[in-house]
Protein backbone atom coordinates (compact mmCIF):
# COMPACT_ATOMS: atom_id res chain seq x y z
CA UNK A 1 0.00 0.00 0.00
CA UNK A 2 2.82 2.44 0.84
CA UNK A 3 4.45 1.65 -2.49
CA UNK A 4 1.18 2.33 -4.34
CA UNK A 5 0.83 5.69 -2.60
CA UNK A 6 4.36 6.62 -3.63
CA UNK A 7 3.62 5.73 -7.24
CA UNK A 8 0.54 7.94 -7.22
CA UNK A 9 2.49 10.85 -5.73
CA UNK A 10 5.21 10.53 -8.37
CA UNK A 11 2.74 10.36 -11.26
CA UNK A 12 0.74 13.33 -10.01
CA UNK A 13 3.84 15.44 -9.46
CA UNK A 14 5.03 15.04 -13.04
CA UNK A 15 1.69 15.04 -14.80
CA UNK A 16 1.04 18.58 -13.58
CA UNK A 17 -2.69 17.90 -13.72
CA UNK A 18 -4.36 17.35 -10.37
CA UNK A 19 -8.08 17.10 -9.85
CA UNK A 20 -9.39 19.49 -7.19
CA UNK A 21 -8.79 17.16 -4.27
CA UNK A 22 -7.46 18.21 -0.87
CA UNK A 23 -4.23 17.16 0.79
CA UNK A 24 -3.16 18.73 4.09
CA UNK A 25 0.48 19.82 3.95
CA UNK A 26 1.92 20.56 7.37
CA UNK A 27 5.20 22.38 7.89
CA UNK A 28 6.06 24.04 11.16
CA UNK A 29 2.57 23.46 12.49
CA UNK A 30 0.80 25.26 9.65
CA UNK A 31 -1.71 23.73 7.27
CA UNK A 32 -2.58 24.54 3.66
CA UNK A 33 -4.33 22.97 0.69
CA UNK A 34 -2.07 21.71 -2.09
CA UNK A 35 -3.12 22.00 -5.75
CA UNK A 36 -0.90 21.52 -8.75
CA UNK A 37 -2.79 21.67 -12.01
CA UNK A 38 -1.79 25.14 -13.17
CA UNK A 39 0.15 27.13 -10.57
CA UNK A 40 3.73 27.85 -11.75
CA UNK A 41 6.63 26.62 -9.65
CA UNK A 42 7.38 29.07 -6.85
CA UNK A 43 3.98 30.76 -7.01
CA UNK A 44 1.64 31.02 -4.02
CA UNK A 45 -1.88 29.71 -4.51
CA UNK A 46 -4.41 32.28 -3.32
CA UNK A 47 -7.73 30.67 -4.18
CA UNK A 48 -9.47 28.07 -6.33
CA UNK A 49 -12.99 28.08 -7.71
CA UNK A 50 -14.67 24.93 -9.01
CA UNK A 51 -17.66 25.13 -11.36
CA UNK A 52 -19.74 22.10 -12.43
CA UNK A 53 -20.73 22.05 -16.10
CA UNK A 54 -23.83 20.74 -17.82
CA UNK A 55 -23.24 20.15 -21.55
CA UNK A 56 -25.72 20.03 -24.42
CA UNK A 57 -25.14 19.45 -28.13
CA UNK A 58 -22.22 17.79 -29.88
CA UNK A 59 -19.18 18.39 -32.07
CA UNK A 60 -19.17 16.63 -35.47
CA UNK A 61 -16.22 16.31 -37.84
CA UNK A 62 -17.03 15.04 -41.35
CA UNK A 63 -13.93 14.35 -43.46
CA UNK A 64 -12.56 12.68 -46.59
CA UNK A 65 -9.18 12.19 -48.22
CA UNK A 66 -7.98 15.33 -50.01
CA UNK A 67 -5.41 15.17 -52.81
CA UNK A 68 -4.71 18.91 -52.62
CA UNK A 69 -3.33 18.57 -49.10
CA UNK A 70 -1.30 15.39 -49.55
CA UNK A 71 -3.53 12.34 -49.18
CA UNK A 72 -1.75 10.51 -52.05
CA UNK A 73 1.71 10.63 -50.49
CA UNK A 74 0.39 9.66 -47.05
CA UNK A 75 -1.95 6.90 -48.30
CA UNK A 76 -5.03 8.61 -46.81
CA UNK A 77 -7.12 9.15 -49.94
CA UNK A 78 -9.34 6.10 -49.40
CA UNK A 79 -10.56 7.16 -45.93
CA UNK A 80 -13.76 9.11 -45.20
CA UNK A 81 -16.11 9.29 -42.27
CA UNK A 82 -17.28 11.17 -39.19
CA UNK A 83 -16.05 11.72 -35.66
CA UNK A 84 -18.59 12.80 -33.05
CA UNK A 85 -17.65 14.25 -29.66
CA UNK A 86 -20.63 14.30 -27.30
CA UNK A 87 -19.85 15.10 -23.64
CA UNK A 88 -22.66 15.62 -21.16
CA UNK A 89 -21.00 16.97 -18.03
CA UNK A 90 -17.75 18.48 -16.87
CA UNK A 91 -15.87 20.71 -14.46
CA UNK A 92 -14.02 24.00 -14.74
CA UNK A 93 -11.35 24.82 -12.16
CA UNK A 94 -9.96 28.36 -11.94
CA UNK A 95 -6.94 29.15 -9.76
CA UNK A 96 -5.65 32.52 -8.63
CA UNK A 97 -2.01 32.79 -7.56
CA UNK A 98 0.69 35.35 -6.82
CA UNK A 99 4.15 35.18 -8.41
CA UNK A 100 6.84 37.86 -8.24
CA UNK A 101 4.30 40.29 -6.82
CA UNK A 102 1.82 39.81 -9.67
CA UNK A 103 -1.58 38.12 -9.65
CA UNK A 104 -2.09 35.35 -12.21
CA UNK A 105 -4.82 32.88 -13.10
CA UNK A 106 -4.93 29.38 -14.57
CA UNK A 107 -7.81 27.18 -15.66
CA UNK A 108 -8.45 23.48 -16.20
CA UNK A 109 -11.46 22.22 -18.15
CA UNK A 110 -12.55 18.57 -18.15
CA UNK A 111 -15.52 17.13 -20.02
CA UNK A 112 -17.09 13.69 -19.65
CA UNK A 113 -20.10 11.72 -20.90
CA UNK A 114 -23.27 11.64 -18.88
CA UNK A 115 -24.69 8.46 -17.36
CA UNK A 116 -25.29 5.97 -20.16
CA UNK A 117 -23.80 8.22 -22.82
CA UNK A 118 -21.96 6.13 -25.44
CA UNK A 119 -21.10 3.61 -22.69
CA UNK A 120 -18.73 6.10 -21.10
CA UNK A 121 -16.98 7.09 -24.35
CA UNK A 122 -17.89 10.56 -25.63
CA UNK A 123 -15.81 10.30 -28.83
CA UNK A 124 -17.20 7.99 -31.52
CA UNK A 125 -15.77 7.46 -35.03
CA UNK A 126 -17.16 5.69 -38.10
CA UNK A 127 -14.65 5.63 -40.94
CA UNK A 128 -14.93 3.93 -44.33
CA UNK A 129 -11.86 2.65 -46.15
CA UNK A 130 -12.06 2.21 -49.93
CA UNK A 131 -9.30 0.55 -51.98
CA UNK A 132 -9.63 -0.38 -55.64
CA UNK A 133 -10.31 -4.10 -56.01
CA UNK A 134 -10.98 -4.59 -52.29
CA UNK A 135 -14.23 -4.70 -50.27
CA UNK A 136 -14.97 -1.46 -48.44
CA UNK A 137 -13.83 -1.60 -44.83
CA UNK A 138 -15.54 0.10 -41.89
CA UNK A 139 -13.85 1.10 -38.63
CA UNK A 140 -16.20 1.87 -35.73
CA UNK A 141 -14.58 2.90 -32.46
CA UNK A 142 -15.39 4.77 -29.25
CA UNK A 143 -12.90 6.39 -26.88
CA UNK A 144 -12.74 8.67 -23.85
CA UNK A 145 -9.52 10.56 -24.64
CA UNK A 146 -9.21 13.20 -21.94
CA UNK A 147 -5.45 13.13 -21.38
CA UNK A 148 -5.04 16.27 -23.47
CA UNK A 149 -8.49 17.78 -23.36
CA UNK A 150 -10.02 21.12 -24.27
CA UNK A 151 -7.85 24.20 -23.71
CA UNK A 152 -8.99 26.80 -21.18
CA UNK A 153 -6.74 29.87 -21.03
CA UNK A 154 -6.99 33.13 -19.11
CA UNK A 155 -5.43 36.35 -20.44
CA UNK A 156 -6.13 39.95 -19.48
CA UNK A 157 -9.21 39.05 -17.52
CA UNK A 158 -10.77 36.93 -20.29
CA UNK A 159 -11.38 33.16 -20.27
CA UNK A 160 -11.10 31.44 -23.65
CA UNK A 161 -12.21 27.85 -24.26
CA UNK A 162 -11.07 26.09 -27.45
CA UNK A 163 -12.10 22.47 -28.00
CA UNK A 164 -9.56 21.56 -30.70
CA UNK A 165 -5.95 22.50 -30.07
CA UNK A 166 -2.48 21.27 -31.18
CA UNK A 167 -1.58 18.30 -29.00
CA UNK A 168 -5.18 17.63 -28.03
CA UNK A 169 -6.70 14.15 -28.17
CA UNK A 170 -10.47 14.67 -28.22
CA UNK A 171 -10.70 13.20 -31.75
CA UNK A 172 -8.31 10.29 -31.14
CA UNK A 173 -9.64 6.80 -31.91
CA UNK A 174 -8.19 3.66 -33.51
CA UNK A 175 -9.65 4.73 -36.86
CA UNK A 176 -7.91 6.90 -39.44
CA UNK A 177 -8.77 10.59 -39.37
CA UNK A 178 -7.60 14.13 -38.78
CA UNK A 179 -5.92 15.19 -35.53
CA UNK A 180 -7.13 17.89 -33.16
CA UNK A 181 -4.30 20.18 -34.21
CA UNK A 182 -5.23 19.88 -37.88
CA UNK A 183 -8.58 21.47 -37.07
CA UNK A 184 -7.47 24.05 -34.51
CA UNK A 185 -8.29 26.94 -36.82
CA UNK A 186 -11.73 25.54 -37.64
CA UNK A 187 -12.75 24.26 -34.21
CA UNK A 188 -15.25 26.05 -31.98
CA UNK A 189 -14.07 28.47 -29.34
CA UNK A 190 -15.63 31.10 -27.08
CA UNK A 191 -14.38 33.89 -24.83
CA UNK A 192 -16.09 35.40 -21.78
CA UNK A 193 -14.89 37.65 -18.99
CA UNK A 194 -13.18 35.92 -16.08
CA UNK A 195 -15.47 37.75 -13.67
CA UNK A 196 -18.53 36.30 -15.41
CA UNK A 197 -17.07 32.79 -15.35
CA UNK A 198 -16.27 32.99 -11.63
CA UNK A 199 -19.87 33.90 -10.83
CA UNK A 200 -21.12 30.78 -12.62
CA UNK A 201 -24.72 30.30 -13.74
CA UNK A 202 -23.92 31.33 -17.30
CA UNK A 203 -23.81 29.65 -20.71
CA UNK A 204 -20.70 29.42 -22.90
CA UNK A 205 -21.84 29.05 -26.51
CA UNK A 206 -19.58 26.92 -28.75
CA UNK A 207 -21.95 26.71 -31.71
CA UNK A 208 -20.65 27.14 -35.25
CA UNK A 209 -19.50 25.46 -38.46
CA UNK A 210 -16.28 25.80 -40.46
CA UNK A 211 -14.54 23.96 -43.29
CA UNK A 212 -10.96 22.67 -43.16
CA UNK A 213 -8.33 21.18 -45.47
CA UNK A 214 -5.09 19.99 -43.89
CA UNK A 215 -2.62 17.08 -43.84
CA UNK A 216 -4.42 14.90 -46.38
CA UNK A 217 -7.99 15.48 -45.23
CA UNK A 218 -10.73 18.02 -45.94
CA UNK A 219 -14.23 18.46 -44.54
CA UNK A 220 -16.29 20.40 -42.02
CA UNK A 221 -16.30 20.94 -38.26
CA UNK A 222 -19.80 21.59 -36.89
CA UNK A 223 -20.70 22.27 -33.27
CA UNK A 224 -23.96 22.70 -31.38
CA UNK A 225 -22.22 22.51 -27.99
CA UNK A 226 -23.19 24.76 -25.10
CA UNK A 227 -21.54 24.66 -21.66
CA UNK A 228 -23.75 25.74 -18.77
CA UNK A 229 -21.67 26.71 -15.73
CA UNK A 230 -23.25 25.85 -12.40
CA UNK A 231 -22.89 27.32 -8.91
CA UNK A 232 -19.24 28.02 -7.98
CA UNK A 233 -17.67 26.41 -4.93
CA UNK A 234 -14.37 26.81 -3.14
CA UNK A 235 -12.57 23.88 -1.46
CA UNK A 236 -11.91 23.91 2.24
CA UNK A 237 -8.49 25.19 3.28
CA UNK A 238 -7.84 22.12 5.41
CA UNK A 239 -7.89 18.38 4.91
CA UNK A 240 -11.32 16.84 5.32
CA UNK A 241 -11.81 13.14 5.96
CA UNK A 242 -15.03 11.28 6.82
CA UNK A 243 -15.62 10.65 10.53
CA UNK A 244 -13.96 7.49 11.78
CA UNK A 245 -11.24 7.45 9.10
CA UNK A 246 -7.82 6.90 10.66
CA UNK A 247 -5.10 9.20 9.36
CA UNK A 248 -1.32 9.21 9.44
CA UNK A 249 1.37 11.79 8.89
CA UNK A 250 3.78 10.97 6.06
CA UNK A 251 7.00 12.71 5.09
CA UNK A 252 7.64 13.25 1.37
CA UNK A 253 11.20 14.13 0.39
CA UNK A 254 11.55 15.16 -3.25
CA UNK A 255 14.76 15.53 -5.24
CA UNK A 256 14.52 17.32 -8.59
CA UNK A 257 16.24 15.76 -11.60
CA UNK A 258 17.32 17.01 -15.00
CA UNK A 259 18.27 14.90 -18.02
CA UNK A 260 21.94 15.36 -18.93
CA UNK A 261 22.09 12.64 -21.61
CA UNK A 262 19.53 10.60 -23.53
CA UNK A 263 20.29 7.79 -25.97
CA UNK A 264 18.69 4.71 -27.47
CA UNK A 265 15.60 4.22 -29.59
CA UNK A 266 12.11 2.78 -29.37
CA UNK A 267 10.12 1.18 -32.17
CA UNK A 268 6.96 -0.88 -32.22
CA UNK A 269 5.62 -3.70 -34.39
CA UNK A 270 1.87 -3.46 -35.02
CA UNK A 271 -0.33 -6.41 -35.97
CA UNK A 272 -4.06 -6.64 -36.52
CA UNK A 273 -5.75 -9.12 -34.21
CA UNK A 274 -6.49 -12.63 -35.49
CA UNK A 275 -10.01 -12.48 -34.02
CA UNK A 276 -12.21 -12.07 -37.13
CA UNK A 277 -15.10 -10.43 -35.26
CA UNK A 278 -12.96 -7.79 -33.55
CA UNK A 279 -10.80 -7.01 -36.58
CA UNK A 280 -13.86 -6.50 -38.79
CA UNK A 281 -15.26 -3.94 -36.34
CA UNK A 282 -12.02 -1.94 -36.45
CA UNK A 283 -11.06 -2.71 -40.07
CA UNK A 284 -7.78 -4.17 -38.80
CA UNK A 285 -7.93 -7.66 -40.37
CA UNK A 286 -4.50 -8.42 -41.83
CA UNK A 287 -3.09 -5.03 -40.79
CA UNK A 288 0.65 -4.85 -40.12
CA UNK A 289 3.24 -2.15 -39.79
CA UNK A 290 5.54 -0.21 -37.49
CA UNK A 291 5.53 2.71 -35.08
CA UNK A 292 8.77 4.50 -34.31
CA UNK A 293 9.67 7.18 -31.77
CA UNK A 294 12.16 9.92 -32.56
CA UNK A 295 13.51 10.81 -29.12
CA UNK A 296 13.18 14.30 -27.62
CA UNK A 297 16.16 16.44 -26.72
CA UNK A 298 17.86 15.48 -23.46
CA UNK A 299 17.62 19.02 -22.13
CA UNK A 300 13.83 18.98 -22.29
CA UNK A 301 13.33 16.34 -19.62
CA UNK A 302 12.56 17.02 -15.96
CA UNK A 303 12.11 14.49 -13.22
CA UNK A 304 11.97 13.65 -9.54
CA UNK A 305 13.03 11.09 -7.00
CA UNK A 306 10.45 10.85 -4.22
CA UNK A 307 11.07 9.15 -0.89
CA UNK A 308 8.04 8.56 1.33
CA UNK A 309 7.72 7.18 4.83
CA UNK A 310 6.29 7.90 8.30
CA UNK A 311 6.83 11.48 9.41
CA UNK A 312 8.29 10.17 12.67
CA UNK A 313 11.33 8.82 10.82
CA UNK A 314 14.47 11.01 10.91
CA UNK A 315 15.19 13.14 7.84
CA UNK A 316 18.55 11.37 7.56
CA UNK A 317 16.77 8.08 6.80
CA UNK A 318 15.13 9.64 3.74
CA UNK A 319 18.45 11.04 2.51
CA UNK A 320 19.99 7.59 2.97
CA UNK A 321 17.20 6.03 0.93
CA UNK A 322 17.95 8.57 -1.82
CA UNK A 323 21.66 7.62 -1.69
CA UNK A 324 22.55 11.18 -0.63
CA UNK A 325 23.76 10.25 2.83
CA UNK A 326 25.24 7.27 4.66
CA UNK A 327 24.50 6.14 8.18
CA UNK A 328 20.72 6.31 8.21
CA UNK A 329 18.25 3.44 7.96
CA UNK A 330 16.50 3.12 4.62
CA UNK A 331 14.26 0.19 5.57
CA UNK A 332 10.61 1.25 5.46
CA UNK A 333 11.26 4.22 3.17
CA UNK A 334 9.79 3.85 -0.33
CA UNK A 335 11.62 5.50 -3.20
CA UNK A 336 10.14 5.99 -6.64
CA UNK A 337 11.24 8.19 -9.52
CA UNK A 338 10.06 9.50 -12.85
CA UNK A 339 11.12 11.67 -15.78
CA UNK A 340 8.83 13.44 -18.22
CA UNK A 341 9.16 15.38 -21.45
CA UNK A 342 6.73 17.80 -23.07
CA UNK A 343 6.87 17.95 -26.88
CA UNK A 344 8.56 14.58 -26.67
CA UNK A 345 9.83 13.84 -30.16
CA UNK A 346 7.79 12.44 -33.05
CA UNK A 347 5.82 9.30 -33.82
CA UNK A 348 6.37 7.77 -37.25
CA UNK A 349 3.73 5.32 -38.51
CA UNK A 350 3.81 2.95 -41.47
CA UNK A 351 0.79 0.66 -41.65
CA UNK A 352 -0.46 -1.62 -44.44
CA UNK A 353 -4.22 -2.24 -44.44
CA UNK A 354 -4.14 -3.30 -47.39
CA UNK A 355 -2.75 -0.07 -48.85
CA UNK A 356 0.15 1.61 -47.02
CA UNK A 357 -0.51 4.63 -44.80
CA UNK A 358 2.53 6.65 -43.67
CA UNK A 359 2.42 9.61 -41.31
CA UNK A 360 4.44 11.43 -38.64
CA UNK A 361 3.06 13.49 -35.76
CA UNK A 362 4.46 15.09 -32.59
CA UNK A 363 4.31 13.10 -29.37
CA UNK A 364 3.13 15.63 -26.82
CA UNK A 365 4.31 13.89 -23.66
CA UNK A 366 6.59 11.01 -22.70
CA UNK A 367 6.82 9.63 -19.19
CA UNK A 368 9.48 7.24 -17.88
CA UNK A 369 9.20 5.67 -14.44
CA UNK A 370 12.37 4.83 -12.54
CA UNK A 371 13.18 2.29 -9.85
CA UNK A 372 16.17 3.83 -8.06
CA UNK A 373 16.15 1.22 -5.33
CA UNK A 374 18.06 -0.97 -7.79
CA UNK A 375 16.19 -3.07 -10.32
CA UNK A 376 12.62 -4.21 -10.52
CA UNK A 377 9.86 -3.44 -12.95
CA UNK A 378 8.93 0.08 -13.85
CA UNK A 379 6.78 1.32 -16.65
CA UNK A 380 7.08 3.94 -19.33
CA UNK A 381 4.44 5.34 -21.58
CA UNK A 382 3.52 8.34 -23.66
CA UNK A 383 0.78 10.07 -21.74
CA UNK A 384 -0.53 11.10 -25.13
CA UNK A 385 -1.24 8.01 -27.27
CA UNK A 386 1.12 7.06 -30.09
CA UNK A 387 -1.44 8.11 -32.67
CA UNK A 388 -1.09 9.52 -36.15
CA UNK A 389 -3.64 10.16 -38.90
CA UNK A 390 -3.30 6.51 -39.92
CA UNK A 391 -5.37 3.81 -38.19
CA UNK A 392 -3.71 1.95 -35.36
CA UNK A 393 -3.69 1.13 -31.63
CA UNK A 394 -4.32 3.66 -28.86
CA UNK A 395 -1.19 2.55 -27.00
CA UNK A 396 0.66 3.41 -24.93
CA UNK A 397 -1.31 5.68 -22.64
CA UNK A 398 -2.04 6.53 -19.02
CA UNK A 399 -4.69 3.83 -18.76
CA UNK A 400 -2.31 1.06 -19.87
CA UNK A 401 1.39 1.80 -19.28
CA UNK A 402 3.90 -0.38 -21.03
CA UNK A 403 5.72 -2.71 -18.61
CA UNK A 404 9.46 -2.21 -18.53
CA UNK A 405 12.55 -3.21 -16.62
CA UNK A 406 14.78 -0.46 -15.33
CA UNK A 407 18.38 -0.72 -14.13
CA UNK A 408 20.15 1.98 -12.17
CA UNK A 409 23.83 2.53 -12.97
CA UNK A 410 26.33 4.14 -10.58
CA UNK A 411 24.08 6.17 -8.32
CA UNK A 412 26.48 8.90 -7.28
CA UNK A 413 25.89 12.06 -5.24
CA UNK A 414 25.56 14.30 -8.33
CA UNK A 415 24.28 12.05 -11.12
CA UNK A 416 23.24 8.50 -11.99
CA UNK A 417 22.28 6.49 -15.03
CA UNK A 418 19.17 4.47 -15.80
CA UNK A 419 18.44 2.02 -18.62
CA UNK A 420 14.79 1.22 -19.35
CA UNK A 421 13.70 -1.64 -21.64
CA UNK A 422 10.20 -2.76 -22.67
CA UNK A 423 9.44 -6.32 -21.58
CA UNK A 424 5.99 -7.16 -22.92
CA UNK A 425 3.53 -6.83 -25.78
CA UNK A 426 0.13 -5.25 -25.26
CA UNK A 427 -3.22 -5.86 -26.90
CA UNK A 428 -5.53 -3.00 -27.78
CA UNK A 429 -8.73 -4.62 -29.06
CA UNK A 430 -8.07 -4.83 -32.81
CA UNK A 431 -4.29 -4.56 -32.53
CA UNK A 432 -1.22 -5.79 -30.72
CA UNK A 433 1.84 -3.60 -30.16
CA UNK A 434 5.29 -5.04 -29.43
CA UNK A 435 8.02 -2.56 -28.51
CA UNK A 436 11.72 -2.97 -29.20
CA UNK A 437 14.79 -1.05 -28.11
CA UNK A 438 15.71 0.83 -24.94
CA UNK A 439 16.22 4.25 -23.39
CA UNK A 440 19.48 5.13 -21.67
CA UNK A 441 19.49 8.22 -19.45
CA UNK A 442 22.01 10.11 -17.37
CA UNK A 443 20.18 12.13 -14.72
CA UNK A 444 21.66 15.08 -12.87
CA UNK A 445 20.59 15.49 -9.25
CA UNK A 446 19.21 18.85 -8.18
CA UNK A 447 17.43 20.51 -5.28
CA UNK A 448 15.84 18.54 -2.41
CA UNK A 449 12.65 19.65 -0.64
CA UNK A 450 10.34 18.02 1.90
CA UNK A 451 6.79 18.25 3.17
CA UNK A 452 4.64 16.41 5.69
CA UNK A 453 1.11 15.46 4.67
CA UNK A 454 -1.85 13.96 6.46
CA UNK A 455 -3.60 11.15 4.61
CA UNK A 456 -5.84 8.15 5.36
CA UNK A 457 -3.95 5.31 7.01
CA UNK A 458 -3.67 2.02 5.18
Amino acid sequence: MKRAKALVIAAVALAGLVSPSTVAAQNGGSSSTVYAFGVPAGAKLLSETNLPIRVSGQLTVAFHGDAATGCVAAGLCGYSGTIVFRPRSGDLGIETYRQHGRIGHSALLSLAPGVGGYNGAPTVAEVQHSVAGQPTGLCADAQAPFVNGPAATIRRGRLTIALLEPGGSLLSTRCAGPLDGDLAGAGPQATISLRTALRGRTVIDLEGSNSFASHGFAGTVSSTLALTLGKPSRPSSGATFPPGIKTERMRIVTERLSVAQLAGQLSGTVQGTADPIVCRLLDSCGASGTLGLTLPAAGGGVGELIATGPASRPYADFLTALAKLRGGTRSGITVIGSVAWAHAGRINANLTQPNTCSDATPLEQLFVSLMPAGGGSGGFFGSSPWRTRCPGPMLPGEAQPLPASSRVRAMGPRAFGVTVRPVASLSDDGYTLTLHGHLSLVLRRRRITQQVVTEPAG
